[in-house]
């Protein structure tokens, strides 16, 4: 089947200052060619040529640099129901054999003692000895206020703690774990800082910062009336 594709092309770029145009529902409203400007930069490509279909040459956008001059593909519409129908037969049958396949191997299996094939290093229970203990202090840089509920742990290790709603923590270091330094890691799933931590310093009181992730900088954008061109690939 031939699947209808497009190519679109800003090849007169406007040069108004979108921040000074006036807010519209679809976009904002340009007063030196009095039209509104669309806003396609978060729109999908099955939205775009929609909306560049039923609007050929009679509207002005603002898109992504990475939407323009490149192939999208129109979507095929199809019949859901006959593949729907299909999709479930075929889970059905495969649910009857996966149970058939899991009586047998489960009437067949020997149960056998597990085998411990984590490294050494992380079988190490920490031990209650005082003079290996960090405690420390995770704080926020901007307010430089104590953050709560932040992960602290040892890193290569699975020893780790959660700060109070103070952003103090303790971590106890195994006698037994290897190395003559440590990296203590904070991380909230966003933010991620670490000190390292010599084991001659132990025990120690440390202050680990949590700095907020650079921003990506903004993808250029461009406005002006589109031009598409259409064309029919195998």
């Amino acid at each position: 089947m031939k699947k209808p594709g497009y190519i679109i092309s800003i090849n007169k770029p406007c040069n108004e200052d979108w921040q000074t145009m006036s807010k519209r529902p679809t976009g904002r409203f340009c007063s030196s060619c009095s039209k509104t400007v669309t806003d396609l930069s978060n729109c999908t490509d099955a939205e775009i040529i929609k909306l560049m279909e039923a609007n050929a040459g009679k509207i002005c956008v603002r898109m992504k640099e990475s939407q323009l001059n490149r192939v999208i593909q129109k979507p095929v519409e199809q019949n859901s129901k006959p593949g729907l129908f299909k999709m479930l037969a075929g889970l059905l049958l495969f649910s009857s054999a996966n149970h058939a396949i899991s009586k047998t191997i489960t009437e067949k299996t020997e149960v056998r003692p597990a085998v411990n094939t984590r490294p050494e290093s992380e079988n190490i229970l920490p031990t209650d000895s005082t003079k290996n203990v960090i405690r420390g202090k995770v704080l926020e840089a901007q307010t430089r206020k104590g953050r709560s509920f932040v992960t602290v742990f040892i890193e290569n290790t699975r020893i780790n703690t959660v700060t109070d709603k103070e952003g103090n923590f303790a971590l106890t270091v195994p006698d037994k774990l290897p190395g003559d330094s440590f990296t203590i890691v904070a991380s909230d799933g966003k933010q991620t800082s670490s000190q390292l931590i010599s084991r001659k310093k132990l025990p120690a009181t440390i202050t680990i910062v949590l700095y907020a992730p650079e921003k990506e900088p903004e993808e250029r954008k461009w406005q002006g009336a589109p031009e598409m061109t259409g064309f029919k690939d195998w």
